[in-house]
């Protein structure tokens, strides 16, 4: 078992490393080991925070475009670790506006690949210039059918476009849906939201 630690070791350092280090094994020079195994950790990590850089730089290079053009690179960097580069990204696709840009998001909210960030996508919407009024029906799905968290952000949505489109059929269809979904609701804290939220449009 402890050859074939050894042998991983040796594998792993070589291919970061590029070097030859099976020397040190059989000198028992395993002080220089361990160290060159540290080495190619920070090395690894320092590829991580290089290839952060160019992102950001990447990202400071289109802030001011207010396109679609790199939609798809906005969304990637949305998930991203680093939190700078989530952070210009956020702020960058809020400021879009193009008006394409509603088709496109529904794309990214829809995909699987981009669950883990799916409430910061639908935030996007009630921050944005855009209006998304028009589309309120999507955003009445998802305050029924998705987790608390999300269902919150899409509430946003929808409560930006009550004055603006509280006698559009869409909206009124909506909020028939809630009060027929209502009971089937097995989140309290949801369920006590979407409550609120009918008498207020009621009142």
């Amino acid at each position: 078992m402890l050859n074939f630690f050894i042998k991983v070791v040796i594998f792993t350092i070589q291919k970061k490393l590029n070097a030859n280090i099976s020397y040190f094994f059989k000198k028992n020079n395993y002080s220089l080991i361990f160290k060159l195994i540290t080495f190619a950790y920070q090395k690894q990590n320092f590829t991580h925070y290089m290839n952060d850089i160019e992102v950001l730089n990447k990202l400071n290079s289109i802030k001011d475009a207010g396109n679609v053009k790199n939609i798809d690179f906005l969304f990637a960097s949305l998930l991203s670790s680093n939190k700078d580069v989530f952070n210009l990204s956020f702020n960058i696709i809020i400021d879009i506006k193009d008006n394409n840009f509603k088709s496109i998001i529904f794309n990214f909210i829809s995909n699987d690949k981009y669950s883990s960030i799916k409430k910061d996508i639908v935030s996007i919407c009630w921050q944005s210039s855009i209006s998304f009024c028009s589309e309120i029906s999507l955003f009445f799905d998802i305050l029924i059918n998705d987790d608390i968290e999300i269902a919150i952000e899409a509430l946003s949505v929808i409560e930006n476009c009550y004055g603006n489109t509280a006698n559009n059929n869409s909206f009124v269809d909506g909020v028939d849906k809630l009060k027929a979904q209502l009971n089937t609701i097995d989140n309290e804290l949801k369920r006590n939201l979407i409550s609120n939220f009918l008498l207020s449009y009621s009142a």
